[in-house]
């Protein structure tokens, strides 16, 4: 009898262990997706890059996450002009941890280099307004993002206008 109570206590302490645990939201999250960056120009004239952006994302709150990814592109007339970058993101939201629709607004710091065909590199890196929409689900979430970026942080380039980046995205959330 004294064995079954001790197994009995052990098993209720577990599931008191487990059922919150499992009602806590998913805070962290890994995912990829599909970059694009849009250099305008005030000529009219555009630049696009689009290739792959993998990332991570942890919620300091259900109001607040931190994102950080990589990402690699290469221009869409003439692949033998390459983007590589870093993007730091700070986020401020509504939903951002739990189930359902979430969106935000939010600054991001880049690093990158754009590199014609191992001849040329150049460095850049500033800051950036970001606003992003996506649902989370129990166990993925997607996501679409956009961001704008300073033109002055690409100061070999007067003719600049605008510049923005954008992510169609998917991750798991754990």
């Amino acid at each position: 009898m004294k064995r079954f109570l001790l197994l009995l206590t052990v098993a209720v302490l577990i599931c008191m262990m487990v059922v919150p645990a499992a009602a806590r939201p998913k805070k962290s999250s890994l995912g990829i997706g599909s970059h694009l960056m849009i250099f305008n120009y005030i000529s009219g004239a555009e630049d696009e890059f689009s290739g792959i952006n993998i990332f991570g994302s942890t919620a300091i709150s259900r109001n607040l996450v931190f994102r950080g990814g990589i990402y690699a592109a290469e221009h869409t007339d003439f692949s033998s002009i390459t983007d590589a970058g870093v993007d730091l993101q700070l986020l401020f939201g509504k939903n951002l941890s739990r189930r359902g629709f979430k969106i935000y607004a939010g600054l991001n710091y880049f690093s990158e280099t754009i590199e014609i065909e191992n001849l040329i590199e150049t460095d850049y890196s500033g800051i950036g307004l970001i606003l992003g929409l996506g649902y989370n689900f129990r166990n993925m979430s997607i996501d679409w993002w956009g961001n704008g970026r300073n033109p002055d942080s690409y100061d070999n380039l007067p003719t600049l206008d605008t510049v923005g980046a954008g992510c169609i995205s998917a991750s798991i959330r754990f």
